[in-house]
């Protein structure tokens, strides 16, 4: 799986998380001047590596997403609406022609 690309279709294509943030979601680190709210996220480890030339029922990935807000209530919304999007999610995501298997 590549889980940088699915996380980032994933909140991407989320009603609940655009409404809040619309597209300020960054891989790795966002840029100094962004304005709030946004999404930054990193993955930080992919166990097993990527061995097999299909896709796997058995990787597991771990992630560290932060939801930067100026204001408490809208980070908590933010939260909520994020693991919406990442919660119980399998098959295909992303563009035609650029879909990732989660």
């Amino acid at each position: 799986m590549e889980t940088g690309k699915a996380i980032y279709y994933l909140l991407k294509d989320s009603d609940a998380v655009g409404a809040i943030c619309a597209d300020r979601i960054y891989p790795e680190i966002a840029q100094q001047d962004v304005d709030p709210p946004f999404v930054a996220y990193t993955v930080t480890d992919t166990t097993p590596s990527g061995t097999k030339s299909g896709s796997s029922d058995l990787d597991t990935a771990r992630v560290e997403i932060y939801m930067i807000s100026d204001d408490y209530a809208e980070c908590m919304n933010l939260g909520t609406a994020v693991r919406g999007a990442l919660d119980s999610v399998g098959g295909n995501v992303g563009p035609a022609g650029g879909e990732v298997a989660v």
